[in-house]
Order: structure tokens, then sequence, then C-alpha cells
């Protein structure tokens, strides 16, 4: 059987109901050149059951059901580059849906920008149910630039639609932390582009739907709860790539995780790689641990 261009990657956790709208979504799109690959992450909701009844169905593309221990989405991810079919993977999450021309326009963008070298990734923008974007504007049609420098840099704010060609996305994997369910999605997406570039598209072609008690909302709090992820990510935005107001938030939060990590000072310093850094940061960070910590802890 051939493969399809696109796999639809959407890691899940007691979303049975939201799967079943994210099915519909999929069911009318335009071109059906794509597999859906829904990674469970342990959920105990009767999403296997679910998803079994809409497999039962009659249908215009592949699905493939893998369910997993509990770890969170980042986990969840890791094993879905692993197994993924399609030469290019985009993550849809339960909540969310693409609009019905989604998978066409990937295809005939990617048809023009495929034999580009050191390419990684085409990048949209969403958009929320009211048709409005939640992303800032890329500026131009289409850009190919680095995400670091383009994204971060620049700042331009709002979630993305990434679609990663999967042999490069495969190589990478986020860290897994004893006892943390979180990491955010980004970090990886600098260290994949420490090495390419993406082709920036200022289209939407995602429909994002916020719930209260998603990953989106739960925030900081989340992040919080895996301290250890968080210094990871924050370490990403220290290095020399990134101008300087960003090195310094990052240093700022990367000693607040290492405090709720309850990590000694003189090993985050250490192992910071920038003590100059990190001494500048300290002060402001301790504060802001202390009003975190009272906020979220009692």
């Amino acid at each position: 059987m051939k493969k399809p261009t696109i796999t639809v990657i959407t890691p899940t956790y007691n979303r049975k109901d939201k799967l079943v709208e994210l099915y519909k979504s999929l069911s009318c799109q335009t071109s059906f050149d794509f597999d859906w690959l829904i990674i469970d992450d342990g959920s105990i909701d009767n999403t296997e059951t679910v998803v079994r009844e809409i497999k039962e169905k009659e249908c215009r593309f592949a699905i493939r059901y893998i369910k997993k221990q509990n770890g969170g989405k980042h986990t969840a991810l890791n094993k879905a580059f692993r197994v993924a079919d399609g030469e290019l993977s985009i993550i849809v999450d339960s909540d969310d849906k693409l609009i019905e021309d989604a998978i066409k326009i990937i295809k005939k963008d990617w048809n023009k920008y495929k034999n580009k070298k050191d390419i990684c990734a085409l990048c949209y923008k969403r958009k929320n149910k009211k048709n409005i974007d939640i992303c800032d504007d890329f500026g131009e049609k289409e850009i190919i630039a680095n995400y670091n420098e383009f994204i971060i840099n620049r700042r331009i704010r709002g979630d993305k639609a990434e679609v990663f060609i999967t042999e490069i996305i495969n190589k990478y994997r986020f860290p897994s932390f004893k006892d943390e369910k979180f990491i955010g999605e980004g970090v990886l997406w600098s260290k994949i582009s420490n090495n390419y570039d993406m082709v920036f598209i200022n289209e939407a072609i995602y429909i994002c739907d916020y719930l209260d008690d998603g990953l989106t909302k739960s925030g900081r709090k989340m992040r919080l709860k895996s301290p250890k992820g968080g210094m990871y990510h924050s370490h990403e935005y220290m290095s020399s790539n990134y101008k300087i107001d960003i090195r310094l938030k990052n240093a700022t939060l990367y000693i607040i995780y290492s405090l709720f990590a309850k990590e000694k000072i003189s090993e985050t310093i250490k192992n910071s790689g920038n003590r100059l850094l990190m001494i500048s940061c300290f002060m402001p960070a301790y504060l802001i641990y202390l009003i975190w910590k009272k906020k979220y802890e009692s």
C-alpha cells in the first residue's frame, strides 16, 4: 500500500468526545492523502473503545491507534515520531481541527519546496473558532527563514501549525524527566532549527479550541509541576543565538525552575554554563519564585 504524504499526529489523554469531533473534521478534507495516528497517553475514559467505533466506520483514510503509559504529551510525540508513515507530519491536538483544505494546501506548498535543501518544515498560522488569527502576521506571503531568528528573536507570538519532514523530526526527541509530564514543544523546534530552516506561510490552516483543562490554559502551573523540563526549556534560550532580553528572561526562569526543582544554587549556576548571566538574574528570579510559590503551592 502506498504510504500517505502526510501523517496527522494526535496525542490524546481523556478526550474521547473531542476525538469524535476531530474525526469529523478530518473526514471533511478535500484531499485524503493522509493517515491519522492517535497516540493515547494512558487515557482512562474509554478512548480505546471510541477509536474502535470510529475505525469501524467507512473511512477514506487509514487510522492507527497506539496506547502507552501516561507520561505527558511530549512522550506521546516521541512515540509518534518513531512510527509515523507520512513523508510529512503535523500535530493536531484532540480538541482542535484543520480547515477543510488543509491537507490540499500542505501538499501544494510541499510540492514547491520539497527539493529545497536544509528545510525541515512548513509553518502555518492558527486561528480560533471565530476565524480570528491567533498568531502574529509573518509579514510576507511566504518566506524561508530560521525559526530561532524569525520567530524567537523577532517575537512573532501565538501558536503556529508546523508540518515537519518526518525523516528529520524522527532524529530528535523530547527529554523525559522522572515524575514530570510537561515540556514546551517549542524547545524541540528550536533544537531542530539549529540545523535547518523552515518555510513560513502566512495562512491559517488550523483551528484551535482552548479548553479550560487543556495544556495551554493550564499554563504556568503545569510548567511549575515539571520544573526540570522547565530548566531544560529555559536553558535552550540562554544561548548566544538569542537576543539579550530573551537570554535574561530565560536565565531568570532557569533559576526559578531550579528552585522549584530543589536544585542546589551552586549546581544551577555551574550547569547553566554562564555564571555571569546567572548572578545578574538571581535576585529578581528569587523574588518571583517566592511570589509564584505562594500563589501556586497554596
